[in-house]
């Protein structure tokens, strides 16, 4: 394009136009930059420090689970009881999150010794596995084998429980 043609075009635009094109792709430009430059400037929260209280209050919640009969293996037990398969394949897709990852992840984070967190990492895992195994029960309709896994499921939750007389807070 000749220099001709870009006056005509500019000259037909007028020169306001052209200014704020060019306006506004530098304030484009430099609102994205600056979006980019406070993308990660959230706030840090620091840790909750872990007392007795806390320590009591998350084993008190894995407890609940267990030994309630309002709690979540209780009821999947009574699904168990009454052959509801449809149920317990959807308690089971959701309570991994609900149960293990919520509640049982929770405490295993307070504990303040490390070799303590790793080997009950192993019951936090196994908690998964039982679940999966109850739910591939149900899906071929299976109450010996979902028993099982639901035993399996009620001795690794107790035997998680076991560290709340393990753990040491100063």
């Amino acid at each position: 394009m000749s220099n001709t043609r870009n006056n005509e075009i500019i000259g037909h635009m007028g020169e306001s136009t052209v200014m704020n094109r060019r306006s506004y792709v530098q304030k484009i430009s430099f609102m994205t930059f600056g979006g980019v430059l406070t993308l990660n400037n959230q706030p840090s929260f620091a840790k909750e420090p872990v007392t007795k209280e806390s320590m009591a209050k998350a084993f008190a919640d894995v407890r609940f689970e267990l030994e309630d009969p309002t709690g979540g293996i209780q009821r999947l037990a009574q699904a168990i009881d009454e052959k509801d398969w449809e149920n317990i394949k959807e308690f089971t897709k959701f309570y991994d999150l609900e149960f293990r990852k919520a509640k049982m992840v929770k405490a295993r984070k307070m504990f303040p010794d490390s070799d303590m967190r790793g080997e009950s990492l192993q019951l936090c895992n196994n908690v998964t596995f039982d679940l999966i195994g109850i739910n591939r029960a149900s899906r071929v309709e299976d109450s010996e084998s979902a028993y099982k896994y639901l035993e399996e499921l009620k001795t690794d939750v107790t035997k998680f429980l076991e560290y709340e007389s393990k753990v040491v807070i100063e």
